[in-house]
């Protein structure tokens, strides 16, 4: 009669413990549910600094939650999103025999799937800006009015156009007569991959966040004499794989601020300009002239950014790579739960035929599954 008293006991003891959700090494807890994650809000709030109870937590955003929000942040002056596109004809420049030059130059079918991206995690956005190389239309499927192709030289300075240099394009970003003043640079393999609004890419309507709040350091490795003497900004790339949050008019002000450097960067146009191979190399791949690290260095330099950390140990909330050869890996980045708020699907599917087509297939397979047709 005791044991069965004291078992009951035990049992209420245990029941109470579950019920006041307390800590107990011998109770399994039902954890609480994902979609209400304290730390994903903090995240998509704005919020820079979760506490460490928060960044043991996961942070995905309930649908509901979101969707509330969506009206809140249309009511603002608006934000664009720049997506840079080798689409349309091919610039001069690069050997398009060698692996490096097919990686910059190929079409992987992927720009459908980031665009279904922004219009399912980011329905807020204003426009979407895709900018391609000559008059390229968007396929009639597409979703949205919201979308359009810009013709990289309808806004480039004279001579600088047709290229096949991103930096450049971006470079030259502020003479786009169509573009808002607040926007989010965001490549077209980089997908958006769960909810998030307007805050938490910037503090205030003029203040965009500092996602990458490292060191700065010089430009090039080594100074080309055409700069020798000359002011020039400064980087903290290379940059991790996320979206960017800038204002047109830095852009502006940095470009007017540095005209030798900016009127350089335009003069590449086959490409990415390799301080040690002093110019273009498709196989350096070099980051020396990517403008985010100029833009981020410079945001935060001038405290017209603010850092945001939003690289928390174990998350990977903001750059996770998928690798197209790996079918373990690239399977495990797209069964991660919760998923990371940016995936990168980084270019070194194989050149040959057969080969490319299965990892062509493999990985749209997981973004048709992520990313559904809209309905319109």
């Amino acid at each position: 009669m005791s044991s069965q008293i004291l078992n009951a006991a035990i049992c209420c003891v245990l029941l109470m413990l579950v019920a006041n959700n307390l800590p107990c090494s011998n109770v399994e807890m039902k954890r609480i549910p994902v979609n209400t994650s304290s730390h994903y809000q903090n995240l998509v709030a704005g919020n820079n600094r979760p506490s460490t109870a928060d960044k043991n937590e996961t942070y995905i955003q309930t649908t509901q939650m979101y969707h509330n929000n969506i009206n809140q942040w249309s009511k603002t002056d608006g934000v664009d999103i720049v997506v840079p596109s080798g689409l349309g004809t091919r610039a001069e420049g690069g050997d398009s025999s060698s692996y490096d030059s097919i990686r910059r130059d190929r079409d992987n079918g992927e720009l459908k799937y980031m665009l279904r991206s922004i219009l399912q995690n980011a329905p807020w956005v204003k426009h979407i800006f895709v900018i391609v190389n000559g008059n390229v239309e968007a396929p009639s499927n597409w979703f949205s009015a919201r979308l359009k192709f810009v013709n990289r030289c309808s806004y480039m300075p004279s001579g600088t156009c047709p290229t096949r240099n991103s930096h450049a394009v971006l470079t030259n970003l502020y003479l786009f007569s169509e573009l808002s003043e607040r926007f989010i640079l965001a490549e077209d393999d980089i997908f958006l991959c769960v909810p998030v609004n307007e805050s938490f890419f910037f503090k205030t309507r003029a203040k965009p966040y500092v996602f990458h709040n490292s060191g700065t350091h010089g430009i090039y490795k080594r100074i080309p004499k055409q700069l020798r003497g000359k002011t020039l900004p400064v980087s903290n790339g290379g940059t991790p794989h996320f979206w960017c949050p800038m204002l047109k008019s830095v852009v502006r002000e940095i470009a007017e601020k540095y005209p030798e450097y900016t009127k350089f960067v335009s003069s590449h146009r086959s490409g990415r300009f390799s301080s040690i191979a002093n110019g273009p190399n498709d196989g350096h791949n070099s980051q020396e002239e990517d403008p985010l690290g100029v833009w981020q260095a410079y945001l935060k330099r001038t405290r017209n950014g603010a850092p945001k950390n939003i690289l928390y140990p174990g998350h990977g909330i903001a750059d996770w790579e998928a690798d197209p050869n790996k079918p373990a890996q690239l399977a495990k980045a797209f069964s991660m739960h919760p998923l990371p708020v940016f995936i990168n699907i980084n270019d070194v599917y194989s050149t040959n035929p057969y080969d490319y087509k299965e990892q062509q297939a493999r990985v749209h397979g997981y973004l048709e599954k992520l990313f559904q047709a809209p309905k319109l």
